[in-house]
């Protein structure tokens, strides 16, 4: 995996992210857009992680 395509899936988790926080902070529900990106990329950051080791 290079570089730019680790780049990619993090930019794209924190994209992804902050559209669903945004949308769940504007229908008054815990869980805002920041809590949304950091499971985002944690999660992307573990599959990047996994890939890189098999």
């Amino acid at each position: 995996m290079t570089w730019w395509e680790i780049l990619l899936r993090l930019v794209l988790a924190v994209v992804l992210g902050c559209a669903i926080g945004i949308e769940r902070e504007y229908k008054n529900r815990p869980a805002g857009m920041r809590t949304h990106v950091l499971v985002c990329v944690g999660a992307a950051m573990i599959a990047i992680v996994e890939c890189c080791i098999v």
